[in-house]
């Protein structure tokens, strides 16, 4: 079971003195130790302190702590103890009072009256009252005196009575000045020559001076004078007496006098007392040639708390382990004496009262199972009725040293040869650690935590800066002139009474250099004056690179620059079109040049291009007329064998002779309106070309004569010849050849051909293009070209048609000079159609 040892039955001690009650014990297992408090005015307890083992309290009692109980209990799991100790406050009396509180009492002689002398507060030990004359005490009491005055006697010295209480702590007195009033005596008398007067009888003439004296008597003086600190008082002192008195106001003490006054009658000083002046006694002393006499008060100054003393410096810095109770005293003294304490956290900003913290009313605060995170100043702060005041603690809780640069423990850094660099590292710890850098696992040399006869690093091109910002060290390691050997794993490492850390950080040292050839040059868009181009970067160096793009005409002069650039795209603009072009890309930075790319050969689009594909547009849709031509005649030439099939028993002469001298005249017998078919709607029923029964009539008369005419009989001579038909188609004719067209242009086949084609002409891009080359063929050169152009394609084009040996066998080959002299027609450039058709 719990046992307690250092603590006594009773403490006694001095008023405002600070003290500690401890409270140890002895167990196994430990016993939880706690001070309660029970008040003698309100019978209250209170626990002022709980620990582990052992239990403190620091106080500073005043006059109403005497007689408090304080008891220890003790206990653990084998059961508990306690004990007590009682505390005895010794203080001096306070509060004597007079009646009557006249400072001067007058009696007729022989008459009788009665003073009484109260003490408010005897003190500790108790005073009494006691009544004193001449130095004597003539009657001595309680807490209160009377006197009684009877067949008082004319004294011609003022009597003083004084009542004083007081212990061995202080006395404290007043007094009153009795004056007997009587009847007019001569007391003493001078006879003195004064004045001798000559008269004619010579004889001398003498006078009588007759002097009455009294001794000093103090008739104002306070009998105690109360401010607050700082306060102005004036205290005044007045006598009387005959001669005249010296008026003195002094101090008196342990602490000296603190002032000194005098004057005739009366004397007066201006006090502003501070808080160690209260207490003080002040006396004030007449006197004359007679005698003297003197009174005293006491002086009470009234201030908020104050921390002085051992207690109430108190511990600036507490340290504490981790899971540790921390206990901060707060004591002050002040007058009143009635404290209030109230504990804030004002350190690191922002931060709370931990939740464990128990604060008591004597000012302690006790920290249950501490942690790091209990880090800070804590300010106690003490209140009374005249105002506030304030201490601080810090409180440090150890621990080890923590790496705080960041959440790894290695790095890495780059640097270049013959330039500088910087590594830090950061670490927090209690009590702050200590630092030491290391390269490759050897120390750095001139570090004053390392022996000199560890082996050591042989670098010695670095500096070491060490800083200390709220609660975290943080080294710096500048290295300058880098070379090679610089290059490795640094470590720092932090290391404290607790333990060590370290942080790594690896240096590599690098060399800058001229940039490295740019590889893959190549186009990725080319126009008619424009080449846009890409390639793949080289190592810059370490250092930042720029893309110097050269270019010129095929082996003609020097390169020109084009232009320059960071990233790896650019284009090269206002170049001429239909032109090669040889180009290379070099890189750059602040060392130099790199070795140039590889080399292209790129040629821009050419305008002639562009005005070819019209051209052969023009040249298509001729083409296309023509096959509608074909088509129609061929259609004509099918609708009309129905209706020339009875004409197949004409003799062969007779059909020669008809197609002879249809023959001999086309072009005179075409009507002009049928030549252009762009101008003339009627051109695809043109009797231009042949029938085709007609040309199988001619064919067959020259199979069978092998080039002769074959004899006539007579009989078929007088046979009647029938008329040859009309050539122009008959309406029903023509519907059908419009019917067919329309068929034509409705096959869905065919829309899908011209879907395509009328998306790409409504293309803004294809748009654009189409008004550049609008432009170019607004040009009076480029147009003659262009008809020059198509007036030789269609000739061409022509040509061949009049070879085709297929055509030859369906379409009259009379008829190719009028078609011919058509298509020369449509593109002859003095025509007014040509420009229209182009």
């Amino acid at each position: 079971a719990p046992r307690i040892t250092g603590i006594a039955t009773s403490i006694t001690i001095i008023q405002n003195t600070a003290t500690r009650i401890w409270c140890n014990t002895t167990a196994h297992p430990p016993a939880m130790v706690s001070i309660s408090i029970t008040t003698a005015t309100t019978n209250n307890r209170i626990v002022v302190a709980q620990a582990s083992g052992q239990a403190v309290v620091n106080i500073v009692p005043t006059s109403a702590n005497n007689g408090d109980v304080y008891s220890c209990t003790a206990s653990n799991l084998l059961g508990s103890i306690q004990g007590t100790t009682t505390l005895n406050v010794l203080y001096p009396p306070s509060g004597l009072s007079l009646s009557p509180s006249n400072a001067v009492v007058t009696l007729r002689e022989n008459s009788t009256s009665n003073a009484n002398c109260t003490i408010q507060d005897r003190g500790n030990p108790p005073a009494n009252a006691t009544w004193i004359l001449n130095n004597q005490a003539i009657f001595v009491g309680t807490n209160i005196a009377q006197l009684q005055l009877t067949n008082v006697q004319y004294s011609p010295v003022a009597r003083e009575y004084i009542c004083q209480a007081g212990n061995q702590l202080n006395v404290i007195a007043k007094s009153f000045a009795l004056v007997v009033e009587t009847y007019p005596k001569i007391v003493s008398f001078v006879i003195a020559e004064h004045l001798k007067l000559q008269s004619r009888s010579a004889h001398p003439l003498t006078s009588i001076i007759l002097y009455l004296v009294a001794y000093p008597k103090i008739v104002s003086f306070p009998s105690g004078v109360t401010t607050t600190e700082n306060g102005i008082v004036n205290l005044t002192c007045s006598a009387v007496a005959f001669p005249l008195p010296n008026v003195v106001i002094s101090s008196q003490g342990n602490n000296g006098p603190i002032l000194n006054s005098q004057g005739i009658s009366t004397s007066s000083i201006l006090l502003q007392p501070s808080p160690i002046d209260n207490g003080k006694i002040l006396r004030c002393r007449a006197s004359n040639i007679i005698g003297s006499s003197s009174a005293t008060t006491q002086l009470t100054v009234l201030y908020r708390p104050l921390f002085t003393g051992v207690m109430g410096n108190g511990p600036a810095l507490v340290i504490a382990n981790p899971t540790q109770n921390v206990i901060l005293p707060c004591v002050a003294i002040a007058n009143p004496g009635t404290v209030t304490y109230r504990w804030i956290r004002v350190a690191p900003p922002g931060a709370t009262m931990p939740s464990n913290a128990v604060q008591f009313t004597n000012g302690t605060l006790l920290i249950r199972d501490a942690s790091i995170g209990y880090d800070g100043v804590y300010s106690c702060i003490a209140n009374n009725d005249i105002g506030s005041g304030s201490r601080n603690i810090t409180v440090r809780i150890t621990e080890s040293p923590l790496v705080i640069t960041n959440s790894s423990t290695s790095a890495t850094a780059q640097s270049f040869t013959a330039e500088s660099t910087l590594l830090s590292c950061t670490a927090q710890g209690y009590p702050l650690p200590v630092i030491t850098w290391l390269l490759n696992g050897l120390y750095l040399p001139g570090q004053p935590s390392i022996n000199t006869s560890i082996p050591q690093s042989s670098i010695t091109n670095f500096q070491i800066i060490n800083r200390v910002s709220n609660s975290a060290l943080t080294s710096f390691l500048n290295i300058t002139n880098i070379i090679a050997a610089n290059a490795g794993t640094y470590t720092c490492r932090f290391a404290n009474n607790f333990a060590s850390t370290s942080y790594q950080i690896s240096l590599v040292v690098q060399t800058k250099t001229i940039p490295q050839s740019p590889e893959l040059l190549f186009t990725s868009n080319i126009t008619t004056s424009a080449i846009s181009l890409s390639w793949q970067a080289g190592a810059d160096g370490f250092l930042p690179q720029t893309f110097f793009i050269y270019y010129r005409v095929n082996n003609q002069g020097d390169y020109n620059i084009g232009g320059n650039t960071t990233s790896t795209k650019f284009s090269l603009t206002n170049l001429q079109h239909r032109t090669t072009y040889q180009i290379y890309v070099v890189a750059r930075n602040a060392l130099g040049s790199s070795p140039s790319s590889n080399g292209i050969l790129v040629s821009t689009l050419t305008n002639d291009t562009l005005l070819l594909a019209i051209i052969g547009g023009a040249v298509g849709g001729i083409i296309v007329l023509l096959l509608i031509v074909i088509v129609v005649i061929l259609v004509k030439r099918k609708s009309n064998d129905k209706s020339s099939s009875h004409y197949s028993s004409v003799p062969p002469a007779v059909q020669k002779n008809s197609l002879t001298k249809s023959q001999q005249h086309p072009v005179q017998e075409q009507d002009p309106r049928q030549i252009n078919a762009h101008t003339n709607p009627d051109y695809r029923h043109s009797s231009l070309l042949p029938r085709q029964s007609e040309q199988h009539e001619m064919q067959a008369g020259s199979s069978h004569t092998n080039g002769k005419t074959p004899e006539i009989k007579e009989s078929q001579i007088h046979q009647p010849v029938q008329p040859l038909p009309n050539n122009t188609p008959t309406p029903d004719d023509e519907q059908v050849v419009d019917e067919q067209a329309q068929a034509i242009a409705q096959d869905p086949k065919v829309q899908q051909e011209i879907d395509p084609v009328q998306a790409t002409a409504n293309d803004p891009k294809v748009q654009q293009e189409i008004d550049q080359v609008q432009a170019t063929a607004n040009d009076p050169k480029v147009q003659q070209e262009i008809v020059n152009q198509a007036e030789q394609a269609a000739k061409d084009q022509v040509q061949s048609l009049t070879q085709d040996p297929n055509l030859d066998k369906e379409v009259n080959l009379a008829a190719k000079p009028s078609i011919i002299a058509s298509f020369q027609a449509e593109v002859r450039p003095d025509r007014a159609e040509s420009e229209i058709l182009l």
